[in-house]
């Protein structure tokens, strides 16, 4: 029996509308329909797609156009070998994804598969286990324990610019120098894309000069584009990622850190710091500014700003974990 995997690819469906036109015209259009997703979620449908495709070939269903029978077996196998439940929406928003640009009905919106969901998101919940926020007092206590190297300046750069502005790991990971601006009261950062904005419009975050020269975001930041400015000997194009990969042999790469890179860095100084690792994470920057803003007394708006959050609604996740403590009443009433 022939292969029955479907390779996911965002252009599907677009070749026989487009086949009366130039070559060149029908590149340019799934250009436009690639760039619609960024990077990171094109990697995640293909590999949600092909572990869909995968599980269909074994029991010869055919993955597009799909059966709502088919994704309900298929989602509640994965409930079963304990997926989380984050994991498979992701799925089903890339098998939805998949069917609808080759111009099908998405059978993920069917009854007998929103039941399904329902079912599994009593039985197994939908709480999600969060990275612990790293605080500017433990960031102060743990940077004193790492050791001289060009990976520990770069690393704290890193973190405490990626703490004061509420960056997301993929949003540091992405910066180039020529998004970094000197100004007068700190450091004016252009993040040119990211989660929130994929339209690529980019917005600007502002990044102040710190109380203390150990922690002080514009200080740390100017340290490691000195020391990349050296070991480059002053030729840093713009276009130069801003936080460069390191090897194990502590010599600066040319290419970036990825995503993976800024939680190792994460972890790197919790684990010095004799913390727990596992509990920290790359988000652990962007929560850790959200925590401290909110115990600091900063307005939701004024933090929306700085993180790039689009409603209140997300942003009071973070929020109520910090008021959690706040004005607790079963600390009041006489226990």
């Amino acid at each position: 029996m022939p292969s029955m995997l479907v390779p996911f690819d965002p252009r599907a469906g677009t070749d026989n509308a487009l086949n009366t036109f130039t070559a060149e015209d029908t590149e340019e259009v799934k250009r436009n329909l690639e760039s619609a997703l960024s990077l990171n979620t094109r990697k995640a449908y293909r590999s949600d797609w092909q572990a869909f495709a995968e599980w269909c070939s074994e029991y010869r269903l055919a993955p597009v156009p799909s059966k709502p029978e088919t994704i309900a077996q298929y989602v509640s196998m994965m409930s079963a070998t304990g997926h989380k439940w984050a994991t498979i929406a992701r799925h089903i928003s890339t098998i939805s994804q998949a069917h609808k640009l080759r111009g099908l009905d998405s059978p993920t919106s069917e009854p007998l598969v929103k039941k399904t969901c329902q079912g599994i998101r009593r039985r197994r919940g939908v709480l999600q286990r969060r990275a612990r926020a790293l605080l500017p007092v433990d960031v102060a206590h743990w940077i004193p324990m790492l050791p001289d190297s060009n990976r520990t300046t770069r690393d704290i750069s890193l973190i405490t610019m990626g703490l004061a502005g509420g960056f997301r790991q993929s949003e540091l990971a992405q910066l180039q120098l020529r998004d970094i601006v000197k100004h007068d009261r700190g450091l004016a950062i252009t993040v040119r894309a990211s989660k929130v904005d994929q339209a690529g419009e980019g917005f600007v975050k502002g990044i102040m000069w710190g109380r203390s020269a150990l922690t002080c975001p514009v200080k740390r930041w100017y340290e490691w584009k000195e020391l990349v400015e050296s070991v480059f000997y002053g030729e840093t194009p713009p276009e130069l990622p801003a936080f460069l990969a390191i090897n194990v042999h502590d010599s600066i790469q040319e290419h970036a850190i990825d995503n993976e890179g800024v939680c190792r860095a994460v972890r790197r100084l919790v684990e010095l710091g004799h913390g727990k690792p596992s509990e920290y994470s790359g988000h652990s920057l962007r929560s850790g500014f959200v925590t401290s803003a909110t115990q600091a007394g900063v307005r939701p708006d004024k933090i929306m700003a700085q993180t790039g959050h689009k409603s209140l609604a997300m942003l009071a996740r973070y929020i109520r974990q910090v008021s959690l403590w706040e004005d607790n009443a079963s600390g009041m009433i006489g226990l």
